[in-house]
């Protein structure tokens, strides 16, 4: 590839991360110079995410701070699997507050999970489950059961758990061997 053609660099890496290649991505992107280093932020933070060097993605996404949406995405995914379940739940929140019509129902799952998770390593006291009505995705219906196991309340998340199943019995979008 080009060395000189930013575009050029820009799609190698893209590519790259497409092909789950994210050491080659990293490679690249170090290769091509100051220039493409800036312009693939995103990109380096979601191939060392990826390659599970979390500390190092946390770094990258740091230094730019995570103004853009994208970046506070990925820093919600990063803070989720470094088990830092509160600021992955304030990232979504966050994400939540700001404009989130088409994506509310992809953060709400996430933030339930988050929040799930922290239930179970006891480090959030903000669990505080949809009402179970309100659940229209089966994942939510699984992540606020997950939370209320975690709390020992048994019997609703009996109910969330029976809800998700029906919910993804139902579902037109997942094949039968993905239900």
């Amino acid at each position: 590839a080009n060395k000189n053609d930013e575009l050029v660099q820009n799609t190698r890496v893209v590519a790259l991360l497409k092909l789950d290649r994210f050491s080659d991505a990293c490679r690249a992107i170090s290769e091509g110079g100051i220039k493409l280093e800036a312009n693939c932020v995103l990109e380096r933070a979601y191939a060392l995410y990826k390659l599970g060097k979390l500390d190092d993605a946390t770094s990258v996404l740091a230094s730019m701070g995570i103004q853009k949406r994208s970046l506070s995405h990925l820093a919600a995914q990063v803070a989720y699997r470094a088990e830092n379940f509160d600021e992955a739940q304030s990232i979504y929140n966050r994400l939540l507050a700001s404009d989130p019509d088409e994506e509310a129902n992809d953060l709400s799952i996430n933030l339930q999970a988050a929040k799930a998770q922290a239930g179970w390593k006891d480090i959030s006291t903000s669990l505080v489950p949809d009402s179970e009505k309100t659940m229209e995705a089966f994942e939510l219906c699984y992540n606020a059961a997950c939370a209320n196991i975690a709390r020992g309340s048994l019997q609703l998340a009996l109910k969330l758990l029976q809800r998700a199943l029906a919910l993804c019995d139902a579902s037109d979008e997942l094949t039968d061997e993905d239900k």
